[in-house]
């Protein structure tokens, strides 16, 4: 039996394996509505495979968890149903400790989730296709409710029922309404995503101290390894005692260890006693040899309890950052919306949604710039119930919580520092919660609308922007710069798209989202090696593009000269720092000074007084030649993409122009 269970195990392995490549080659891949795809020709065999692991793995999680539910109660009546039950039992103990068949579930609505992203054709094949307990759609739509399968892949099913809110009245046989898809999503789905959106900073703080602690632990029980067989090494090479030598890589140890300490144990280990019979050399070689695989089963044991720890700390995590992208997707407008939603996959596309730039360039072609998307009656309905739900509000609390932990983290001498896997992952979950709340503000007008409400929000963000603190000797912050870069982007959300906070910005907020702007970093070029350098890079040109962005809509606004001499002046050293300034940013400013300019001579925002005090036009003509010998160079690069080289060459030529308008004036 132990075979037959081992043998049943291993083709699920390879099941989950095989599935887990699909996902990643719908997920890495833009193959969705390419005629030449095999979503588009093969779309029935692709679907009716998936489902059907889903489906299977599925049945036996169900009968694994009822099997050892009864396992206490149950009596063995007679030997067959004893033997089946023990092959169960055998299984179930299997799948618990290695989460197998759990992961062919996940993998398999994973991929479904990911292909039917866009894929109308897909997703309407999905919708009518038939299995051998009736429909699938139905088992998905359970599946949300059945509390043994994995909370990764509840949150997919949720994912796939809101994807299917656009065609599902003409396509399913199992909701043939709005109404009742509405009623499905309210009663179902909003609460099981309400459910898994929360952060508890104890639980985080003890998952994560738990994979510092055990990573502080196999670091050093793999330093007590190599020292071991350091020690066997020289006892070969020089026939030196292995006791002397163990003797002082114990003391170099604990001058390692204890600074302190350092004399008193060099004193000691002055007069250790150096002789030693050589007969009795071959014992104590065997002695450090016992030693040194004592040491390497140690370190084999705590790696064993640093991965356990990691594996507790993902579980805990990955749920909470996929339901905060489900949600983002869910707040994005069908039809109208120039940044489809993304793709279910484990992070978010760039242009799946709230993109500041995006966003600007395309509400600025609105007959009002804050009035938002047009949407159907049936997304304004939707939306009216999101917002009502309070899961958007379980986002804005992740939010906050994450924020402050990471400060605490820093700022707090009592409080544990926090993992350097665990904070890539609660940065990750930050940006997600960014991205979301930037697609509520924009598409929900329903959610936060009073404005003591926005005001609130504004002051608790400006209070987490005051928070942030550098390092004088490495003008590093105290929380990661991508975390910084979220809160601008959620602010300037916010900004847009509640215009009752343009007015609730005081002086103090305006010098703060200025020295955003004008922000200098010892960090290195793009180019450089290393992928943290790199993603801080990144993290700082996008704060800085929101700070801009920030800074424009405020300047949309009537405002005093005085307010635009300080933007103008932040703005101008900006953009005179070439050498260390993004092309991104550069970009951003002239576009951004072009607009504060343009204004006719009696316009509220003509400021053409300070436009001539600074020399503006002064700075454009120097500034333009090394605007375009960095869009030459970046031509060159590789990861720059065309449309932003086209983006850059436009803003050449209309600044080109610009002078001239000037000019002529």
């Amino acid at each position: 039996m132990q075979k037959l269970t081992s043998a049943m195990m291993e083709q699920w392995s390879i099941q989950s394996l095989c599935l887990h490549a699909l996902c990643g080659i719908v997920e890495g891949t833009a193959t969705n509505n390419e005629s030449s795809s095999i979503l588009h020709h093969q779309r029935n065999e692709f679907l009716s495979t998936v489902m059907r692991s889903f489906l299977l793995a599925s049945e036996i999680i169900q009968a694994l968890s009822a099997a050892t539910t009864t396992a206490g109660s149950s009596s063995a009546e007679n030997g067959s149903s004893d033997m089946n039950g023990n092959k169960m039992l055998m299984i179930a103990t299997k799948e618990n400790q290695s989460n197998i068949i759990s992961d062919v579930v996940t993998y398999a609505l994973r991929t479904i989730h990911s292909s039917c992203d866009e894929n109308v054709e897909l997703l309407t094949s999905l919708l009518s296709m038939k299995g051998a307990s009736g429909d699938v759609f139905q088992c998905i739509i359970s599946s949300i409710s059945n509390t043994s399968l994995p909370a990764l892949a509840r949150i997919h099913c949720c994912a796939i029922v809101i994807l299917s809110r656009k065609i599902i009245a003409s396509s399913s046989s199992v909701v043939k309404t709005v109404e009742e898809l509405q009623q499905l999503l309210v009663t179902q789905v909003l609460p099981l995503l309400s459910q898994f959106t929360l952060y508890s900073t104890d639980i985080a703080s003890a998952l994560y101290a738990r994979v510092k602690e055990t990573h502080e632990k196999l670091l050093q029980e793999k330093t007590d390894a190599s020292m071991e067989k350091e020690i066997m090494h020289m006892v070969d090479k020089r026939k030196e005692s292995a006791r002397l030598i163990a003797r002082r890589q114990k003391v170099m140890k604990k001058e390692q260890k204890e600074q302190k300490e350092k004399e008193k144990m060099e004193a000691e280990s002055a007069v250790t006693d150096n002789s030693m019979d050589a007969e009795g050399a071959d014992a104590e070689a065997q002695e450090i040899a016992e030693k040194e695989a004592v040491a390497a089963a140690a370190a084999e044991e705590m790696e064993d309890q640093y991965d356990k720890a990691i594996n507790a700390w993902k579980n805990a995590c990955l749920p909470l950052k996929l339901s905060v992208e489900v949600i983002a997707n869910m707040c994005v407008s069908g039809d109208n919306d120039p940044y489809s939603a993304g793709s279910g996959k484990g992070g978010l596309d760039d242009d799946m949604a709230w993109d500041s730039d995006e966003e600007e360039r395309h509400f600025d072609e609105q007959h009002q710039q804050h009035q938002g998307i047009e949407m159907s009656k049936e997304d304004e309905a939707f939306f009216n119930q999101v917002a009502d739900s309070g899961v958007l509000d379980r986002v804005l609390a992740v939010f906050g919580g994450i924020l402050l932990s990471l400060m605490n983290s820093k700022n707090d001498a009592e409080v544990q520092s926090i993992h350097p896997l665990a904070v890539e992952d609660l940065v990750e979950v930050v940006e997600k919660c960014s991205i979301c709340l930037g697609n509520a503000a924009c598409n929900l007008p329903a959610w936060k609308k009073n404005e003591s409400d926005v005001t609130s929000i504004w002051h608790d963000f400006m209070q987490c922007l005051k928070a942030v603190k550098c390092d004088p000797s490495s003008n590093t912050p105290n929380i990661p710069f991508a975390a910084i870069a979220s809160i601008l982007s959620t602010m300037g959300a916010f900004l847009r798209f509640r215009t009752a906070l343009v007015k609730c910005v005081n002086e103090q907020d305006l010098n703060l989202i200025l020295s955003f702007v004008t922000m200098e970093t010892t960090a290195t070029p793009k180019d450089d090696n290393s992928k943290m350098q790199n993603a801080d890079m990144t993290a700082i040109e996008d704060l800085q593009k929101d700070a801009i962005g920030m800074l424009g809509i405020l300047c949309s606004e009537p405002h005093p000269d005085e307010v635009n001499n300080k933007i103008c002046n932040s703005f101008l050293t900006t953009l005179h720092r070439h050498q260390s300034t993004t092309t991104t940013v550069m970009n951003e400013i002239l576009i951004s000074l072009m607009e504060m300019y343009s204004s006719d001579e009696g316009d509220p925002n003509n400021h053409e007084q300070v436009f001539k005090s600074r020399d503006v036009l002064g700075s454009f003509q120097k500034i333009i030649p090394m605007f375009k010998r960095k869009i030459r160079e970046g031509e060159k690069m590789d990861g720059i993409s065309f449309d932003d080289i086209e983006l850059w060459r436009e803003t050449a030529v209309n600044a080109s122009r610009f002078v001239k308008y000037k000019k002529g004036q």
